[in-house]
C-alpha cells in the first residue's frame, strides 16, 4: 500500500457531482468520499466497520412460542384490571355490614340524593363495607338516544364516580369494585377506563367477570362470588342467573351476588357441596336509575323505588349468621347496634 494521495477528476464520466471534499484552494485537488477512506485506511487512520448484515430469523414454532409468552408476561404486569380470589383481612368486630351497590348510571335519569344518603350512612358507620359492581357512570357510545338523556357528558359522569370512590376510600369503605359495561368496556373503546390509577389512589381491589372473596370475621369466614353481570335470565326469577352460577361451580359460596339486569331479588335456599350443606343466598342488586328513552322504548316500564337502589348483608362473627337487607340505610343502622352491645 502506498501513502500517497490518489487525485482524480471531481466530476464522473456520468456527469454527476461526487461526494468528496476539496483538499486545497485549487479545484482541482478533489478528493472523493472512496478516496478519502482509501488514503486514511492506507495511514491506519480508518477504523474498519464492520458490515452489518441482517440476521435471516428463523420464525418457527419455538420463535412463535416464546414470542407470545414474552409478550402475555409484559401484558399482564400492566394489566389494571386482574381476574383472581381477593382475600381480605380479618375483620375483628361482632359484625360487618357488605353493601352492594350496582348501576348507578351516573349522568343518567337517577335517584342522586338516595346515593348520597347511603354513601353519607356508610362513611359514618364503623364496620361498614362497600362492594361496587360496576355500571357507576351511563357513558354510551353507541345509542343516541341515551347520550341526549343524559345531564351530564362523559367527563363530568367519570368526575362523579371517582369523586365518590375516593370519598368511600377516605375511610377504607370501598374493598372491591367489578368493571360493567358502561364504566368498563364501552369505556375503553374510546379511550382509558375511568377506574385508572384507582386501585393505586384507594386501595380498592378491581376485578373483572365472577370472582370469588374471602371474607374473615372474627371467628368466621364467609365465601363471597360477586360479578357485574352473570349468564341466564328469566322472567319468573330475578335471581335464576345466580342459582345457575351456583350449579355451574359456586355451590360453596355463602353468598352471590351481581347487578346489570335492573331487577332487584333475593333468594336463600340449603345447597350441598363437598363441605357439606349450607344456606345460600343469592341477590341481585337494584339499580338507581329510573328509566331512559331507550328502555322505555323496547317496552321497559319506569322503575319505582322499592325495585332500586343496592341491597346489604351483614355476617356476624361468632357464628356463621347472615342478615340479608333490602335497604342498604337499614342494614348500616343494625350494624351499629350490633356492635354498640
Amino acid at each position: 500500500m502506498t501513502n500517497d494521495k490518489v487525485n482524480v477528476g471531481e466530476v464522473s464520466k456520468k456527469g454527476k457531482m461526487k461526494e468528496g471534499l476539496y483538499t486545497t484552494g485549487n479545484a482541482k485537488d478533489f478528493e472523493s468520499v472512496q478516496e478519502i477512506r482509501h488514503n486514511l485506511r492506507a495511514k491506519g487512520e480508518l477504523r474498519e466497520v464492520p458490515e452489518k448484515r441482517n440476521e435471516i430469523i428463523k420464525k418457527d414454532w419455538p420463535y412463535w412460542s416464546k414470542r407470545f409468552i414474552d409478550r402475555n408476561e409484559v401484558y399482564q404486569e400492566g394489566k389494571e384490571c386482574l381476574t383472581g380470589e381477593v382475600k381480605l383481612p380479618r375483620f375483628d368486630a361482632k359484625a360487618i355490614m357488605i353493601a352492594n351497590i350496582a348501576d348507578l348510571h351516573a349522568g343518567g335519569d337517577c335517584d342522586y340524593k338516595r346515593i348520597e344518603l347511603e354513601a353519607t350512612y356508610i362513611y359514618n358507620t364503623d364496620n361498614s363495607y362497600v362492594f361496587g359492581k360496576g355500571d357507576w357512570i351511563d357513558g354510551f357510545f353507541w345509542s343516541q338516544p341515551m347520550m341526549v338523556d343524559a345531564i351530564e357528558q362523559v367527563p363530568a359522569q367519570a368526575n362523579y364516580m371517582r369523586e365518590l370512590i375516593k370519598y368511600y376510600a377516605e375511610k377504607r369503605k370501598i374493598l372491591v369494585s367489578w368493571l360493567g359495561d358502561h364504566d368498563g368496556d364501552w369505556q375503553e373503546r374510546v379511550g382509558m377506563s375511568p377506574y385508572i390509577d384507582m386501585t393505586e389512589k384507594t386501595g380498592m381491589e378491581l376485578r373483572r367477570g365472577p370472582q370469588w372473596v374471602t371474607i374473615p370475621v372474627g371467628d368466621q369466614v364467609y365465601l363471597y362470588k360477586g360479578a357485574h353481570k352473570l349468564l341466564g335470565s328469566s322472567i319468573y326469577n330475578p335471581c335464576h342467573a345466580g342459582v345457575r352460577h351456583s350449579r355451574e361451580g359456586s355451590q360453596e359460596a355463602d353468598i352471590i351476588d351481581w347487578g346489570h339486569a335492573h331487577r332487584k331479588g333475593h333468594m336463600d335456599r340449603a345447597v350441598k357441596s363437598k363441605g357439606g350443606s349450607h344456606i345460600q343466598h343469592l341477590s341481585c342488586s337494584g339499580p338507581y336509575k329510573y328509566s331512559d328513552s331507550w328502555t322505555l322504548k323496547n317496552g321497559f316500564e319506569r322503575q319505582d323505588k322499592q325495585q332500586m337502589f343496592g341491597n346489604a348483608y351483614i355476617l356476624w362473627g361468632d357464628k356463621k349468621r347472615i342478615e340479608y337487607f333490602d335497604d342498604i340505610v337499614e342494614a348500616t343502622e343494625r350494624v351499629k347496634e350490633i356492635n354498640s352491645v
